[in-house]
């Protein structure tokens, strides 16, 4: 191949021809870089340039004889630096974003109160800790504020029945009815209100109309059944006592009322039954055993009644109304000895008893005649 003028690079030392204005191979400009003997590269681009340039090819000339080989090879050095950096991201537009702090969420505001919130808790608050004055005034207050809630209502009245204000109380009440009437407990509440005021008959009805709204429970059955016995309805206390005793089967106080209601009904069988078997329960429950040796008394069962009694000393023998009601059986059946002694015994165990010094007068007196 015959020898021809290169220009060589500068910069990487490829050979060029002396037309081409620029390195294919780097880029390096080839303007006033002198031409010598030699023979050009025949492969001086890389694969990325190959599509825009034919290694060792001719010129393209125009009609006007414009040598478009260099320009072209120009741009393919470019268009092949340009592909690379389109496959390397540039850190200002790929750059993986930084942690950023998160943004600050705004402190939320407490809920506002309701109307005659504050003086409520006052009141309440008061009540708890004992200043029932200071209670009565802030929940007036709140119910000043606000006389359509029944809530506020309820505490009013109960401030005012703390006080012992029983008529006040139950206007309140009975108000709080009127605004909620299928809340329970403000209806119990009533009826016990109206019961400590003496309004039995009342207190019975609302008793009954608060079962009637909400499901009964014995606590409330156990408290209707005492106003009929305060209003003489002897069946009717018997009643709602059985119907207690069935919600609470184990319940020895319950059973013990539904005896003593059975004995006054003249059920006398059934009232012995029902204190044996809340004895069963409770054992220790000196009053259940003192009401089963009088009804057992009652029934001519002397010696039952007093094995009960004394069985009930062996397991409480500090108790002093066992000892009182012993006395009591035995003088009854003429066991005046054991009567003084167990008089004498109950003085001591309860001398601030408001029978004490009648019991040791009636000992004295007893033990007098003895002689």
């Amino acid at each position: 191949m015959a020898v021809e003028a290169v220009r060589v690079c500068p910069s990487c030392g490829s050979r060029n021809r002396p037309t081409w204005e620029f390195c294919p191979r780097c880029g390096e400009t080839l303007d006033n870089v002198p031409t010598v003997a030699g023979q050009a590269d025949t492969a001086v681009l890389d694969a990325s340039a190959e599509t825009f340039v034919e290694t060792g090819a001719h010129e393209d000339v125009t009609e006007e004889g414009f040598p478009w080989g260099g320009l072209l090879r120009a741009v393919a050095i470019a268009a092949a630096c340009g592909l690379a950096l389109w496959f390397i991201p540039s850190q200002e537009k790929f750059e993986r974003p930084q942690p950023t702090a998160a943004p600050e969420v705004p402190e939320q505001l407490p809920a506002p109160q309701k109307p005659g919130q504050e003086s409520f808790d006052k009141g309440r608050h008061m009540l708890e800790s004992g200043d029932v004055a200071g209670a009565i005034a802030a929940l007036a207050q709140a119910v000043a504020e606000v006389p359509t809630d029944a809530s506020y209502r309820h505490m009013y009245a109960r401030a005012l029945w703390t006080n012992r204000q029983w008529d006040a109380a139950s206007v309140q009440l009975r108000a709080a009815v009127k605004l909620a009437p299928d809340v329970f407990r403000y209806r119990t509440e009533l009826a016990r209100v109206l019961g400590a005021a003496g309004k039995v008959e009342e207190a019975i009805r609302e008793y009954e109309q608060a079962i009637n709204v909400s499901p009964a429970t014995s606590e409330a059955l156990r408290t209707l059944a005492t106003l009929h016995a305060r209003a003489g309805h002897t069946e009717q206390a018997v009643s709602v006592l059985k119907r207690a005793i069935v919600l609470s089967p184990g319940d020895a106080i319950i059973q013990t009322e539904l005896a003593y209601a059975l004995e006054r009904a003249g059920d006398s069988a059934g009232a012995i039954r029902a204190y044996e078997g809340a004895l069963q329960r409770v054992p220790d429950a000196t009053i259940t055993r003192s009401l089963l040796a009088e009804a057992l008394l009652k029934q001519g069962r002397n010696s039952e009644a007093v094995d009960i009694l004394r069985t009930g000393l062996t397991r409480s023998p500090q108790s002093p109304l066992l000892h009182r009601s012993l006395g009591s059986v035995l003088e009854r059946t003429g066991e005046i000895k054991e009567a003084i002694a167990a008089y004498r015994e109950y003085a001591r165990l309860a001398p601030a008893a408001p029978d004490a010094t009648e019991l040791k007068q009636r000992a004295a007196h007893l033990e007098k005649n003895l002689t």
